[in-house]
């Protein structure tokens, strides 16, 4: 339209060419609209998916809202809300494997969601089943009773799969 309305202009049609420059006007005018009805009909559904407890629809309603955020804080704002949510599915994953005894698979869902949202509590909870995890590094009870001994002031002599307190 703008085109257009540019061409008129340099026909001498300037009645037709305002008509033209307006409706193109309008046109942005109803694109911005859009953009920002489409916005908060994300940042709506996600609300409502954050309350359903549907943390990963919650997660990529906010994504689509920073990609349609005006400004940066804006953007920001809506992207930590998208982390958040991702997190939380992560951690709810997490607990449904371990509600299934999957202790590493709940660990590495776990870690996931902390490198997302740091999280003490969960931190710990991890690491508790990490040391139920069957797939544990050989040595760790090695390692597990040489912290002990230390502790206790024993000197503790391991050999093969043998360990002798001193």
């Amino acid at each position: 339209l703008v085109q257009e309305a540019s061409e008129l202009d340099r026909q001498g049609n300037l009645e037709a060419a305002l008509a033209k420059a307006q409706a193109a006007h309008q046109l942005r005018d109803a694109s911005d609209l859009i953009k920002r009805l489409k916005k908060k009909e994300r940042l709506k559904s996600g609300s409502a998916a954050e309350l359903a407890g549907d943390w990963a629809l919650a997660a990529s309603c906010y994504e689509t809202a920073a990609n349609l955020a005006d400004g940066t804080a804006e953007k920001e704002l809506y992207t930590q809300k998208a982390t958040a949510s991702r997190s939380s599915a992560l951690k709810v994953f997490g607990e449904q494997l371990e509600a299934q005894k999957d202790w590493e698979g709940a660990a590495k869902a776990y870690t996931q969601a902390l490198a997302l949202k740091p999280d003490p509590v969960l931190e710990v909870r991890r690491n508790e089943l990490l040391r139920k995890s069957p797939s544990r590094d050989p040595y760790s009870k090695y390692l597990e009773d040489g912290d002990k001994a230390l502790a206790e002031g024993v000197a503790l002599f391991s050999r093969g799969d043998r360990a002798t307190a001193a």
